[in-house]
């Protein structure tokens, strides 16, 4: 089955020569990377058009769609665009701090990093009003991903999944470390309800229940794939 369209991606623009994201909310897709965001009207799917630009020039370190809003962290802030009905972008809001890490963006919540591997929550559920929620107090998250469902906290590094009960941030509670399905370095990772797909040197696995109960089981494997 082909596709319905392509963008067509200039090597020789140095736009392209850094790692993007790819964002859609109804008719308008995002494609965002350190220098800025690029919007394309997806009206007619066969033809995508160009209709604005968004110059940036930050670090970019994620992005999400949420209720008619683009939200982003680039640099040493996290913004909310309102999503205008032609696909336009106005600032809605902002949290500025200096030295900003790595960022997981979860349905309410955000989790971020600040200086001295010390994790913070955001709440993000009215994205025209983001608020610092507060520290996350414990010493044991050490790395990205993370993912956050409802008030449990999924972070993984290399081939093991920890879950952690949030609801409250001075005592945030351990539910359990597992291990994942994979063999070699975890590459990246989605979680999405109860499921999740993790990639490991060796091809993505699909798992069961990763953040709804301490018990992770092996769905699927798709195998690496050659060029």
């Amino acid at each position: 089955m082909g596709s319905l369209s392509s963008i067509h991606i200039d090597s020789q623009d140095p736009y392209w020569s850094e790692r993007y994201r790819i964002q859609i909310w109804e008719n308008s897709l995002y494609i965002l990377n350190r220098k800025g965001i690029r919007i394309f009207d997806l009206s007619n799917p066969v033809q995508p058009v160009n209709t604005g630009y968004l110059p940036i020039n930050q670090t970019l370190r994620d992005a999400t769609v949420k209720d008619g809003y683009l939200l982003v962290m680039y640099g040493s802030s996290i913004t909310s665009y309102s999503i205008a009905d032609d696909g336009g972008l106005s600032i809605a809001d902002s949290l500025q701090q200096d030295g900003l890490g790595g960022i997981s963006f979860g349905e309410t919540k955000a989790i971020y990093e600040i200086p001295g591997r010390v994790f913070m929550l955001a709440d993000i559920q009215n994205p025209a009003d983001l608020q610092v929620l507060g520290q996350l107090n414990t010493s044991e998250l050490h790395d990205y991903p993370m993912s956050i469902v409802g008030e449990i906290l999924c972070a993984s590094t290399l081939s093991r999944l920890s879950l952690w009960d949030i609801s409250d941030l001075s005592s945030p509670y351990l539910i359990g470390i597992m291990g994942v399905g994979g063999n070699g370095n975890m590459i990246d990772r989605a979680v999405k309800g109860n499921y999740a797909a993790f990639g490991f040197d060796d091809g993505v696995y699909i798992e069961g229940s990763p953040c709804r109960l301490p018990t992770l089981y092996t769905i699927s494997r798709i195998r690496q794939l050659r060029n």
